[in-house]
């Protein structure tokens, strides 16, 4: 009887011994494929070489791009940054904008990535890490506003500190700045009613006015205030159009803005200063991008040549946003609705857009039912009907049926 019960005990051991060790050898196994991500890539895509039924779709024949990456993904998220995230037979990546891939992990499919960091919540105060999972900034803030690799993070105080992250670090710049630090689009810092900079919190600009707006137009403008008139410096602080006007607009990239003089009249100037467009039979020049010049009257927008004369009896009002780019006005009547109108045939084109994203050249719509529709700068559609197309940069990323791919703009 005991003989029995030493062998069911020696047979129940190597049995338990046996099943633990090829759970062990599994999960190595699993490991190492995961984090071998490279290998795992290579014999991914070598599988789909030697797959006679699998077929891949190129998109080298968009015109203006080439691949980045010679294989499609799964699913794949825009560029937050220098990354953007996609999956592939179930696991999860980063794609760098230069083509190096990256393990990454699936929870961060819907995570609100900006600029390759993740805000994240504990307790009730914010924090701020990297796509890879490292802590940058531990929860200990209010609230945390971000600007390209910029953060200005609030305390339950009022108090503001201001960091420079990237995926690899966060660096405190300064602490304790109280509640007049704002940040700019562009990533400026204002603090105290001056442009500063950001290593030292100097004024950029020179005394005697405040800062009201800033502004791209080939070269970052001021629109400044002194004793109720608006005008114009760089960011050095060197005034360029002495404060004279009652009202101001921000110079566009054409170099062009308008202005209301003290006889209350509205008038285009260029970047010297001079006279471009003066108000006529109360039409209002309030844009002017070279060619086509933009009206208002009565709240009411028209477009008018060089010469105003107007291009169409079609005029437009309550509008959101009102853009002009090569004939087209991109009209904007509500929060959910984009329209374009063709100044050259006096008439609506391509049906409503949830929005429409322009890129210099190049200008991507979104449609609740037809989805992506890509534009090139003549308003060409060079793609329609896929499930995502972002462009950031020169990397393009599009998808469709369940493919997504990353092309890279040709340049000369």
């Amino acid at each position: 009887m005991k003989g029995k019960v030493k062998y069911f005990i020696f047979f129940t051991a190597l049995i338990i011994v046996f099943i633990f060790s090829t759970a062990c050898t599994r999960g190595l196994s699993v490991i190492y494929e995961i984090g071998d991500f490279e290998g795992f890539l290579y014999r991914l895509f070598r599988q789909r070489e030697e797959n006679d039924d699998y077929e891949e779709e190129r998109v080298s024949s968009v015109e203006g791009f080439e691949p980045l990456l010679d294989f499609s993904f799964d699913f794949a998220r825009p560029f937050t940054g220098q990354f953007a995230y996609v999956e592939i037979e179930g696991e999860g990546f980063f794609v760098r904008n230069d083509g190096a891939i990256f393990a990454g992990d699936l929870a961060l499919r819907y995570a609100n990535i900006i600029n390759d960091t993740i805000m994240f919540e504990a307790e009730g105060l914010y924090g701020i890490k990297s796509i890879f999972g490292s802590i940058l900034i531990k929860p200990q803030y209010f609230l945390i506003e971000k600007r390209g690799n910029l953060m200005l993070a609030s305390t339950r105080l009022g108090h503001k500190n201001v960091y420079r992250v990237s995926v690899e670090a966060a660096n405190r710049l300064h602490e304790h700045l109280d509640a007049s630090a704002t940040f700019f689009d562009d990533g400026g810092l204002l603090y105290n009613g001056r442009l500063v900079c950001l290593d030292t919190l100097m004024p950029k600009t020179a005394h005697g006015y405040d800062i009201v707006s800033i502004a791209h137009s080939g070269m970052l403008t001021l629109l400044c205030r002194e004793n109720f008139r608006f005008g114009f410096a760089n960011v050095c602080g060197e005034r360029f159009i002495e404060p004279q006007f009652l009202e101001a607009g921000v110079f566009n990239r054409q170099g062009f803005v308008y202005v209301v003089c003290e006889s209350k009249e509205y008038i285009i100037i260029c970047k010297d200063g001079k006279e471009v467009f003066r108000e006529q039979d109360d039409f209002r020049p309030i844009h002017f991008d070279g060619e086509i010049l933009t009206l208002l009257q009565y709240n009411r927008f028209f477009f008018a040549d060089k010469n105003f004369e107007l291009l169409s009896e079609q005029f437009f009002h309550a509008v959101y946003s009102l853009q002009v780019f090569n004939g087209k006005v991109i009209y904007n009547p509500s929060f959910d609705k984009h329209r374009i109108f063709s100044l050259e045939v006096d008439s609506f084109l391509f049906g409503e857009f949830l929005r429409i994203e322009v890129h210099d050249d190049f200008f991507i719509a979104v449609c609740e039912i037809n989805g992506y529709t890509l534009f090139c700068g003549e308003w060409t559609i060079l793609l329609y009907g896929y499930d995502l197309i972002a462009l950031d940069g020169n990397i393009l990323i599009t998808g469709r049926d369940g493919r997504y791919y990353f092309c890279k703009r040709v340049t000369e």
